[in-house]
């Protein structure tokens, strides 16, 4: 007697949110951000946390040439960036803004991504895990 299986359900994409994304492979390669012109902004709180993120984005992408720029700023403040961004970096003791800032990511396509706070250390210390991390959620 044939057992008749179930074809296996479709994988849904959920948003980058647990360090799966920092772990997943890049999307693009380092070679897209010697192409392409790709702009994040890290927000946070106080602009403080966020700033060491995108210090080491830019650090990074200025040692090996490549067109990344971020900018960092604290929730509220120079919100108008958003529209020239292409990704937006919600640091994690600011979850409780995502649906605010969601609003705003829609209304410019621009990408929201969010982190915990252990991913968002480590990626704050390493710069070749921010920008694969920036890589695989573009």
């Amino acid at each position: 007697m044939a057992t008749a299986t179930a074809a296996p359900a479709a994988a849904v994409s959920e948003p980058a949110t647990t360090t799966e994304a920092a772990a997943a492979p890049a999307a693009h390669g380092e070679d897209y951000f010697k192409e392409n012109e790709v702009n994040v902004l890290v927000v946070c709180a106080g602009g403080g946390t966020s700033g060491i993120l995108a210090n080491a984005l830019n650090k990074l992408s200025k040692e090996r040439g490549l067109k990344l720029s971020a900018a960092a700023r604290a929730y509220g403040q120079d919100m108008d960036l958003i529209q020239d961004m292409d990704m937006v970096i919600l640091a994690p003791q600011m979850e409780s803004m995502k649906g605010n800032m969601q609003k705003l990511t829609d209304k410019y396509g621009v990408k929201l991504v969010t982190t915990t706070g252990r991913q968002y250390i480590a990626l704050t210390n390493d710069g070749d895990m921010a920008l694969d991390f920036v890589e695989s959620n573009l």
